[in-house]
């Protein structure tokens, strides 16, 4: 072998070690392109897999929103309705209280006239008058002042809020039925009205 086979040979061999380097180096580049993605390979799927999971994740998104929206627009409406009805009930709470206010006046200085001319020694004139001032008296304190006024100046004797029953005169009734049947007599007796001894 002469000195030029064996530098053909070793350029073989170089041109041989260099075609296996670049074929290594080919597997390592497609080994490393595979792990960065190549655009006809893993990372298209896996890009178009992203996009349908957004895709998916964006439809479930709108589907809450707008369950979301529809939700807080029916509590509005009930919330309108509630303010509504809440309204109304107030308007009637004072209506009442007013017209409660009212009876209770009406009580006071009706108690309060009663027991002016429960006391006695008054004419109808004067009962008829006192029951007049006590009409015309705006409020429960007004009458309270006019029952003191009258009480003064009539020197009627103050009860204490106590009322007699002798300050009531009960009238008997002294018309007798001219025909009447046993049973009534008997349920007279039985409600008290009359006495069985009166028969």
């Amino acid at each position: 072998m002469t000195l030029e086979e064996d530098e053909l040979i070793e350029l073989e061999l170089e041109e041989d070690d260099a075609v296996m380097d670049e074929m290594k180096m080919m597997g390592v580049s497609n080994t490393v392109k595979r792990k960065a993605g190549n655009p006809s390979g893993p990372a298209v799927s896996a890009k178009n897999r992203a996009l349908a999971d957004d895709q998916k994740m964006n439809e479930s998104t709108d589907k809450v929103n707008a369950h979301y929206e529809a939700t807080i627009a029916e509590l509005k409406k009930e919330n309108e309705g509630l303010k509504g009805q809440l309204k109304e009930f107030k308007n009637s709470f004072i209506e009442m209280r007013e017209q409660w206010n009212e009876v209770q006046n009406f009580q006071k200085k009706l108690s309060l006239a009663y027991r002016v001319i429960a006391n006695g020694g008054l004419t109808e004139k004067e009962k008829a008058r006192i029951s007049e001032r006590f009409e015309a008296a705006k409020d429960a304190e007004e009458a309270e002042k006019i029952y003191k006024e009258i009480i003064s100046e009539k020197n009627v004797p103050q009860d204490k809020g106590t009322l007699k029953s002798s300050a009531i005169p009960v009238a008997k009734s002294k018309k007798e039925a001219i025909y009447e049947s046993t049973a009534v007599q008997r349920a007279r007796v039985l409600a008290g009205i009359e006495r069985a001894d009166q028969e």
